[in-house]
């Protein structure tokens, strides 16, 4: 969908769903471990947007948790998507790409690495144009 904001900040806390257990769950009540993703909006297309993430910590399922607390989960995304969500986009994976990871490693050497857009993902978006 269409972020409300152009950039911004999702903090909610982030637990196991008490209901199904493979899942993770958005807490706005602030009681499970803290999870902090910022976004900015690429790109808008015709009821979807592009978005750069960070994420400041790493909770299982961070970014599709928070997107979908928001009630835009990410094209593709079985387990996040509300069931009444309808999509015209069918995809057999998320649409989900780690463009750029950085961390330091055990001997305290900073690693850094890039990845361009797949192609399946790349092909996709040049449909929504």
């Amino acid at each position: 969908g269409i972020m409300p904001e152009k950039a911004g900040k999702i903090d909610f806390t982030i637990e196991r769903s008490k209901t199904k257990g493979f899942k993770m769950a958005a807490r706005p009540d602030q009681t499970g471990k803290e999870a902090i993703t910022e976004y900015e909006v690429i790109k808008e297309y015709n009821n979807y947007s592009l978005l750069k993430v960070v994420i400041h910590t790493g909770r299982t399922h961070q970014i599709r948790v928070h997107l979908s607390a928001l009630g835009h989960p990410i094209v593709g995304d079985r387990v996040y998507k509300p069931r009444n969500l309808k999509t015209r986009i069918e995809l057999d994976r998320i649409f989900l790409h780690s463009h750029k990871l950085e961390f330091t490693n055990l001997e305290d050497e900073k690693q850094k690495f890039t990845s361009d857009l797949p192609e399946e993902l790349e092909g996709l978006l040049k449909t929504l144009d």
